[in-house]
């Protein structure tokens, strides 16, 4: 009989025994827990891999579908925006004066085209681009002042 669980009728080497194996079926208990999770994480991922191939052959197939009308559209947005720019700009004048200019920012947009910010005492707020088409200069300045 044992002292530590009269109850029980085991020798204390059979309890001994019982707990060297609790130990071990523990320890194996816990290694398939981390098994099974990982398992399940793999399916998780590749549920979630499937679903962004899913989502990618949506966008690819609407992309063939669409490329011309978006190409269209790209166009479009230009030509309104170009006309905006237009609309409130005085394209190419013969001079700009500016008194008390608070700062004067200047932006290299690419190798053909300039963007000035210029910034007066009194918030006023003008933006002048230039660019150059083949041989041609074209400037447009605009008040932005909001």
């Amino acid at each position: 009989m044992n002292d530590d669980m009269p109850w029980v009728n085991l020798t204390q080497e059979e309890v001994e025994e019982l707990r060297s194996k609790k130990q071990e079926l523990t320890q194996y208990g816990k290694d398939k827990i981390r098994q099974l999770m990982n398992h399940e994480e793999m399916l998780e991922e590749a549920a979630r891999r499937e679903k962004e191939n899913q989502v990618l052959e949506i966008a690819k197939k609407f992309i063939e579908e669409h490329s011309d009308a978006m190409k269209e559209l790209a166009k479009i947005e230009h030509q309104e925006l170009a006309a905006e720019l237009m609309s409130k700009s005085i394209e190419n004048p013969d001079e700009i004066v500016l008194e008390d200019v608070k700062m004067f920012h200047l932006e290299s947009m690419n190798e053909r085209s300039l963007w000035v910010g210029v910034y007066t005492q009194n918030g006023k707020i003008y933006h002048l681009n230039i660019s150059a088409v083949g041989d041609k200069l074209s400037y447009w300045w605009s008040d932005e002042t909001l």
